[in-house]
């Protein structure tokens, strides 16, 4: 019995649920991309302030945290698919009131509000039960790979999501005398679309991994040490300052690229064009650091992929520094962003990576809950710091950044073994390999599974 559960190479596995959760993530990413651009546009339209934008973005990242910890807690007590389509379900009634609040004219800022914090409660949800279940099912030497490809996927959301936009911004149609199909109704019509054909989709083609393969689910894992709490709360502080790097670039770039009247920088100046080729880079960028690591994932410790890209992080926010007031070289903030872009990418599918061996046997939904939620609580909170602080000088932005990814990169290194796999993951990545590998293992794998641990 020992012979049948040896680790088989990973080109060897299949995971016919990644195709799904590649798809998921891509309509995901898609929707987020095209609502972002235009975000500005329909809240003018109205009679609100300007601060209105701000609320939204808020009340969209708090929907993340809440979605995150909600969902990734309700994960660990019903099955998985009945938690995907649950997420998606808050999509779609979030979708269906963004489109209500832009056809009820002057009254629609509560509608609106509460339509896309229920879309951050799909977003964050949908990425906790996905994480988790990769976490779960997913051995040790394909996890990165897998999240890495999830990661292209998003990546190739984003980038197709304004190309979307772009098109539907020319249609205006009048439907009725009182009622025109619109650029602002048409993507949220859009939206609705992909969030039925995604629960569609999910509830037909979605098939579970049994619970009983599910070490986590065995009284047989009772005796076994939980995660360590050290390395688990490395990996929630890491989060958090990663996403505020993150968040801080995606704040400023904007505003420094098209600042016309060197209000932050007299350096650029350039029309919101060239903002979009930026974001364009970024995800280019992004799809060259997934692929990087996917490929040495077998190849290095994950640990060290964290620490190495961490610190192309910090040399990239160095680039930023503006030593000579509001002055910052063209090719020192290309090199920068490039580098940031770069560090984000490597480094966040590298701390998941690490996270969930780390997690081990144990449920993973509450712990991917954390993961994500502090990485959504720091891109609530950042956007508004990062706009006063680039105000009086761009060092500010740059040497905090550069000082929090540094701070977590000396964590990571001083907690180097809190940081590594949970000890009893070899067995559990046999296991769930053979059940992988077996077409016909649905029925056979549990007696499998337990004859193995009872050998042991």
């Amino acid at each position: 019995m020992e012979s049948s559960l040896s680790l088989q190479p990973s080109w060897r596995v299949h995971y016919p649920f990644l195709s799904l959760f590649y798809f998921n993530v891509f309509c995901s990413c898609a929707s987020y991309a095209l609502i972002l651009p235009s975000l500005w546009s329909y809240l003018i339209e109205g009679t609100y302030h300007d601060s209105l934008v701000a609320q939204v973005l808020t009340a969209f990242s708090i929907g993340e945290v809440i979605g995150a910890l909600g969902f990734g807690f309700l994960r660990d007590r019903i099955s998985t698919r009945s938690a995907l389509l649950s997420t998606l379900f808050c999509g779609l009634i979030g979708t269906s009131l963004t489109i209500y609040a832009s056809m009820i004219g002057e009254s629609y800022k509560i509608p609106l509000i509460i339509g896309r914090m229920l879309q951050g409660v799909w977003n964050g949800g949908e990425q906790a039960v996905e994480q988790s279940y990769i976490s779960e099912i997913v051995s040790d030497i394909s996890k990165l790979s897998a999240i890495s490809e999830i990661g292209i996927a998003g990546v190739c959301g984003y980038t197709l999501g304004p190309v979307i936009g772009v098109a539907i911004s020319f249609l205006d149609m009048n439907v009725h005398q009182k009622f025109s199909a619109d650029e602002y109704w048409s993507i949220g019509v859009f939206l609705f679309i992909i969030n039925l054909t995604m629960i569609l989709i999910n509830w037909f083609s979605f098939q579970e991994i049994p619970i009983a393969m599910r070490v986590n689910r065995s009284k047989e894992y009772e005796g076994y040490e939980p995660p360590k709490v050290s390395g688990i709360l490395i990996c929630l502080l890491f989060s958090f300052c990663l996403f505020y790097g993150f968040t801080v670039q995606e704040t400023i770039t904007g505003p420094l690229v098209s600042d016309s009247t060197a209000k932050y920088t007299s350096s650029f100046g350039y029309s919101i064009s060239m903002t979009y080729i930026y974001f364009i880079l970024e995800g280019f960028v992004s799809v060259l650091g997934l692929f990087l690591i996917s490929f040495l994932n077998e190849k290095i410790d994950d640990r060290i992929l964290l620490a190495a890209s961490t610190f192309l992080g910090v040399i990239g926010w160095f680039f930023f520094i503006d030593f000579e007031y509001k002055e910052i070289s063209h090719a020192a903030f290309y090199i920068g962003f490039i580098l940031i872009s770069l560090e984000f990418s490597m480094a966040r599918n590298a701390a998941f990576s690490v996270y969930s061996k780390i997690i081990g046997p144990y449920p993973a939904g509450w712990y991917m809950g954390l993961m994500l939620a502090s990485g959504c609580l720091s891109r609530a909170l950042t956007p508004y710091w990062a706009m006063q602080s680039i105000e009086i000088s761009i060092k500010i932005c740059a040497i905090s950044c550069c000082a929090s990814l540094f701070l977590s990169l000396l964590l990571v290194i001083i907690f180097w073994e809190s940081c590594a796999p949970h000890p009893k993951n070899e067995l559990f990545n046999n296991v769930i390999l053979d059940f992988c590998n077996d077409s016909e293992a649905s029925a056979t794998t549990p007696l499998i599974y337990h004859r193995a641990l009872s050998s042991r």
